[in-house]
């Protein structure tokens, strides 16, 4: 029987604590491969909590991301005195 399975390229990221979870887990349930791995873990029984999981932790490395993209904005404006330091920290309050 042939497997009707599209490559999808997505990418996010994880920290080093994250990756070792998702390795421990990989290992538990005999799985070796990462894309057959998360698919299942998806689309299990209890999909709607594994996708809720999945999206907080979409939704913490978007935060994440901001975080760093303001504190960049931070140290562009102070060197370039575009910006006071004051007005720039209103924004990350």
């Amino acid at each position: 029987m042939k497997r009707n399975v599209r490559d999808i390229r997505k990418q996010f990221r994880l920290t080093d604590a994250e990756e070792k979870q998702i390795l421990a887990l990989m290992k538990e349930q005999g799985e070796s491969n990462f894309s057959d791995f998360l698919r299942k873990s998806l689309l299990s029984s209890d999909s709607q909590k594994q996708m809720e999981t999945w999206f907080a932790l979409w939704q913490y490395q978007k935060m994440e991301q901001i975080s760093r993209d303001v504190h960049e904005i931070l140290i562009l404006a102070q060197i370039e005195h575009q910006a006071t330091k004051d007005y720039v920290s209103i924004l990350l309050t």
